[in-house]
This record gives structure tokens, sequence and C-alpha cells, in this order.
């Protein structure tokens, strides 16, 4: 029963500090992406960013996934990987046609596409993706769970 424990608590940390670069990420390629944005002459040029985010950041769960599999099954793992790679590409997606289409409209547009569509959206595949990921894996721990742990 140790042995459970400790595991739970090691996945548990893993889990947390995926989370937090994660978060980490997200904020530092926003700002990128707003500075760029207003300093480009063609605004659409700044999708590079979250572009350049998303590779790096699929880079990064890969081998965080690689460490989950010496907590879990590697096919657990590799389905946890695959699913979180299916939701950053829909979530790319769907930032990069709101920056397409707000790209020659005034900056509420984006704004209002922003805080209407992508937010939402960003959140329903959250909720997704922690859905799924319990499924391939009962031991997954969402980011709210650590902190209402702590």
């Amino acid at each position: 029963m140790e042995h459970v424990h400790t595991q739970t608590d090691a996945l548990a940390a893993l889990y947390e500090e995926m989370h937090q670069k994660t978060k980490t990420g997200m904020w530092v390629m926003l700002a990128a992406f707003l500075a760029l944005s207003n300093t480009l002459e063609k605004p659409i040029y700044a999708m590079i960013v979250p572009l350049l985010y998303f590779g790096y950041d699929m880079l990064l769960q890969r081998k965080r996934f690689a460490l989950v599999a010496e907590y879990t099954s590697k096919d657990s793992a590799r389905r946890l990987y695959q699913v979180h790679v299916l939701i950053g590409i829909l979530q790319y997606r769907a930032l990069a046609g709101l920056i397409v289409w707000a790209g020659d409209r005034p900056n509420t547009y984006f704004l209002i596409g922003l805080v209407i569509v992508v937010i939402p959206f960003y959140w329903l595949c959250r909720k997704t993706l922690e859905f799924i990921s319990r499924k391939i894996d009962p031991t997954y721990i969402t980011e709210k769970e650590i902190h209402k742990a702590r």
C-alpha cells in the first residue's frame, strides 16, 4: 500500500509540474504574440509565436509523458500524449482561425472573438481533456485537484 501512495504522490508532483510549465508557457506566448501583433506591419505574421510555442510544448509533453510511462503503462502514456497533441492542435486552430478572421479588422473584433469563441472553446477543450485523460489513466490528476489538496 505504501508503494501505491508513493506512486500517487510522485504522479501528483509530476502532473503539477506539467500544469505549471504549460500555464507559464501560455502566458509567455500570449505576451509575445500581443507584442509582435502590435509591432508588425501585418499582425497575421505574429501567428508564428503560437505555432512555435505549440511545437515546443509538444516536445515537452513528449518528455513528460515518457516520465508518466514510468508510473503507468507505456500504452496509457502514449494515448495521453496523443490526446494532448490532438487537443493542442484544436486549440491552435481556433486561435489561428481567430487571428486570420480578425487580421484586417479593428482590435475589438479580436477581443470579442477571443472572449466569445476562443476562451469558451479552450475551457471546453480542457474539460474534454480531463475527461478523456481520466478514462485513459484513472490516476490522472487535474490542476484543480492539485491545488485543492495543497
